[in-house]
């Protein structure tokens, strides 16, 4: 087949166009590949700490290349987020353990050759309590490489975060007598809800000072769960339904239930209250 001289151009041209379009895109690949990536191993870790000791939690670095020299990674305590504050959420964890309750290194080096690095962070039982608090880590952004990101909200609505992996620890309060727990689960209408726990001598128990709750309109599912640590003796749950038609909208069943949990973790649940008027009480002794 002869091509004419038109012809002939056409097909070189398209030729070198095509040269040089596979080697741009090797090159972009070849940068994509070559940059050198830094993050956190992503980790939720829980530890329970008796009051006055201390745990220890171990964190990592990795990195995406190895390095002829030591990388030091500066770190970060995440304590605020404007995901949470622009949408009354707490979606995005962050730290809630009293800074004098913690120790945190400011760096972690990744030695040369290696493609990890290892931190540890310390956390000393002063202020816990029985509900658990936050420690959330993360890195300090670097021109020297790039972080592993996620990105959470909507920029119009003002709500959009760059998130990068972080270390997230809850803390806990060791109980050494009757862990007790109040679940709420409500209907549609959470804003009807409030409960208070008494002791017997029909006190407030430690861990709230008052009725807890109301809750929010439109949220089905788990929305509070409470830990008491208790000594033996009698206690008294009262669950409160402001419109007088318990804890069920007709179609969604809400429910208050009451259980204790043991060192492994184990549950027993000694109530469940859903349908009731205005209120339900009841007494429960602890042993």
């Amino acid at each position: 087949m002869k091509l004419n001289r038109f012809g002939s151009i056409f097909f070189v041209l398209t030729l070198l166009v095509g040269v040089m379009v596979g080697c741009e895109d090797d090159s972009a690949g070849d940068n994509l590949t070559n940059k050198d990536y830094i993050s956190l191993g992503e980790k939720v870790e829980a530890v329970v700490i008796t009051q006055g000791q201390t745990a220890t939690v171990e964190g990592k670095v990795y990195a995406s290349h190895t390095s002829n020299a030591d990388r030091v990674v500066s770190l970060r305590v995440i304590t605020e987020s404007v995901y949470n504050t622009e949408t009354g959420t707490d979606q995005v964890p962050v730290t809630t353990i009293d800074q004098d309750d913690y120790t945190v290194p400011a760096t972690v080096t990744i030695p040369a050759g290696s493609l990890e690095g290892t931190f540890s962070v310390t956390i000393t039982d002063v202020n816990l309590d029985y509900n658990g608090k936050k420690l959330v880590v993360g890195i300090v952004p670097s021109t020297n490489w790039e972080i592993a990101q996620r990105t959470i909200g909507n920029k119009d609505l003002g709500t959009f975060e760059v998130l990068d992996k972080r270390l997230e620890i809850t803390a806990t309060r060791r109980c050494t007598e009757n862990s007790l727990r109040v679940e709420v689960v409500t209907d549609n209408y959470g804003a009807e809800t409030t409960w208070e726990l008494y002791d017997s001598n029909f006190s407030y128990v430690d861990g709230i000072d008052g009725p807890v709750g109301p809750y929010t309109n439109g949220v089905l599912g788990v929305q509070d769960t409470r830990s008491f640590c208790l000594s033996a003796g009698e206690y008294t749950l009262v669950v409160y339904d402001s419109e007088g038609d318990g804890m069920n909208d007709g179609t969604n069943q809400g429910y208050v239930r009451l259980y204790t949990v043991d060192e492994d973790g184990n549950e027993t649940e000694i109530y469940r209250t859903a349908t009731f008027a205005t209120d339900d009480i009841y007494t429960f002794t602890l042993n």
